[in-house]
């Protein structure tokens, strides 16, 4: 039995991975899917001091608090900030990192420094003028771009805006050069992120490809759920 430990991406929540949950339950592995401050149903707690520490800080006190061992980590989008720091927290804790999609941190590096300096603006500019100067509000439910229409409407329901601050925030890590066995899973149908798997490739970091947009655990989560178990058989 393997213990899966998901961290959501920007403006989602831990309800994202409800179906990837219930597919591994399903055979036999636990799969813990919180969420972070300030998101999903914890927005009530969003605030403009609400940064990547804190988030670290949420899944890290999961592992601690329920004393789990030989976790695998598994971060989408943003997320890959969140594990890259919790790892760098609890080396003895984390059997391996899989990062969904997502941002794969130097030591030193923001979301917003290590993404496309126009998904950094445009994602500032939201902020400016519909989330106060501090929170990024969710993406209209057309750019959704997903086959079903279902899963639009589900997602931008309880899409919540995201604290700005976490995305500015440098991982500063205490362990640089010591990196936590590794995948890396890229989506083929969204390209934002090309630049993680190229990054991906430059560290040795096994890939593997899915054929789907940039939300997986939402349109394809059988599939998904399937590729993780084949990582970690």
């Amino acid at each position: 039995m393997h213990t899966f430990l998901f961290v959501h991406g920007g403006m989602l929540g831990g309800w994202c991975w409800r179906a990837v949950r219930k597919h591994l339950e399903e055979q036999g592995h636990l799969a813990l899917t919180p969420t972070l401050t300030g998101l999903g149903e914890k927005q009530h707690l969003a605030s403009p001091n609400i940064d990547l520490d804190v988030h670290i800080t949420d899944i890290a006190n999961i592992i601690l608090y329920e004393d789990l061992e030989n976790v695998i980590l598994v971060g989408h989008s943003y997320g890959g900030m969140v594990i890259r720091g919790v790892a760098d927290n609890l080396p003895n804790k984390i059997q391996r990192l899989i990062y969904i999609d997502a941002l794969l941190p130097q030591d030193g590096e923001s979301m917003l420094g290590i993404v496309d300096e126009g998904i950094s603006s445009y994602l500032i500019k939201r902020a400016e003028e519909d989330g106060d100067g501090w929170q990024v509000p969710p993406p209209p439910a057309q750019n959704y771009l997903f086959p079903r229409q279902d899963d639009i409407d589900w997602v931008a329901a309880k899409s919540t805006p995201h604290p700005l601050k976490s995305f500015q925030q440098r991982l500063f890590l205490k362990n640089p050069n010591k990196h936590c066995r590794s995948d890396f899973i890229k989506c083929t149908r969204d390209h934002a992120l090309d630049p993680m798997l190229s990054r991906a490739k430059d560290m040795h970091i096994p890939c593997h490809l899915i054929d789907t947009g940039h939300f997986p655990m939402v349109t394809e989560p059988a599939k998904l759920g399937d590729l993780l178990l084949e990582i970690t058989s």
